[in-house]
């Protein structure tokens, strides 16, 4: 039976959320055997209960609430803490260095009826102070990203904007809605993106700079219009359940994207190298992380255990030197902390495999 609810989730093209319901199948003895004719009784329970069973879809669907929202700000402001944060698992790669995220990294958090969706980007600036190509087009991409979500989150580093003002984030600010345009050509006849403030890392300041926090809050929403605006420590959970409540309250009636225990679209063979990636971030110093490349190699799942394979790929033969380190030291290290980190984030005993190669001599 096909019911209002579900044609109209097809009609959308929307076939994700039906991971949730099992297949109906059949096996080898119903095939070749021909079905008995049901009583009268037998046809008016399984009536009965086809109906039941619509009904609970359609319930099912009918309370599905979502909503996507677009986690944005300058570099390192730890938009993919947070985001990893609300979603409860590694899915994006953290690093105290700036641009470790170079491009669009879904999160998914299912509470209860409510499915949001997070889209961590890479750190956005203001026109002026971008640097080249490569930071125009994660800047073009992330405002790309923003401008199909239905609200924005505009993160900012409240220890750094009080101790070493950024003078880029007012520039920002400002910025937001020319950000958003570029990408539309009906700017002016689309509804606004709702869009929220959210100071972070407020565990680095004492409890006497509350007062400042509240000063600087008033004074950043004076340069865009935000519906609210919050105070947080991402890496504590502090405060994050009040921005999570605020975002559940605005989520729209309508069926889930993924199924209730996705976290992200990307494959377990993906988030095995974004959690490599972040390991070599943290281990590797100045500009040499930016230049290795992670590529995979096998992947091969039996039952708990995952072996996995894939190569770190520099320019030079002494790049892959110290990627490698004396002895061996750095890519063990590298190593030991992915393993780790992956097998927590697939739920699965993990043997990994790096082998460092090099384009040159």
């Amino acid at each position: 039976m096909l019911t209002a609810a579900l044609a109209r989730r097809l009609i959308k093209g929307n076939f994700a959320g039906l991971r949730n319901f099992p297949l109906l199948t059949r096996n080898v003895s119903q095939l070749t055997t021909p079905p008995s004719t049901p009583s009268s009784s037998e046809e008016s329970s399984s009536s009965s209960s086809g109906e039941s069973s619509s009904d609970e879809l359609d319930d099912e669907f009918e309370r599905q609430r979502s909503l996507r929202v677009a986690i944005i700000g300058a570099p390192n402001a730890g938009k993919s803490v947070l985001t990893n944060m609300f979603v409860g698992s590694k899915v994006s790669a953290v690093s105290d260095k700036t641009n470790t995220t170079v491009r669009e990294t879904l999160g998914i958090c299912t509470r209860d009826v409510v499915q949001i969706v997070f889209q961590d980007t890479p750190g956005v600036v203001d026109p002026r102070s971008i640097k080249g190509e490569s930071q125009r087009s994660r800047v073009k991409g992330a405002w790309g990203t923003a401008i199909n979500c239905d609200m924005l989150l505009f993160l900012v580093d409240a220890h750094r904007q009080m101790t070493r003002p950024d003078p880029r984030i007012p520039r920002l600010l400002r910025n937001i809605n020319p950000g958003l345009q570029q990408h539309t050509t009906a700017w002016s006849s689309i509804q606004k993106i709702p869009s929220i403030l959210v100071l972070n890392k407020i565990d680095l300041l004492d409890k006497s700079d509350h007062k400042r926090v509240d000063e600087l809050k008033a004074h950043l929403e004076l340069l865009h219009e935000f519906d609210r605006s919050f105070v947080i420590s991402a890496k504590h959970k502090l405060g994050t359940e009040e921005v999570l409540a605020y975002m559940t309250e605005q989520a729209m009636p309508r069926p889930w994207a993924f199924s209730e225990t996705a976290v992200t679209n990307r494959s377990p063979e993906e988030r095995a190298v974004e959690i490599v990636r972040e390991e070599v971030f943290r281990r590797l110093h100045q500009e040499l992380p930016y230049v290795v490349e992670v590529k995979p190699v096998s992947f091969h799942q039996i039952g708990g255990n995952v072996k996995i394979a894939q190569e770190l790929w520099v320019n030079t033969f002494h790049q892959g030197s110290i990627v490698v380190g004396k002895g061996g030291d750095n890519i063990m290290k590298i190593n030991e902390k992915a393993t780790a980190s992956i097998g927590k984030a697939l739920g699965k005993d993990v043997k990994l495999t790096l082998v460092v190669k090099s384009r040159k001599g």
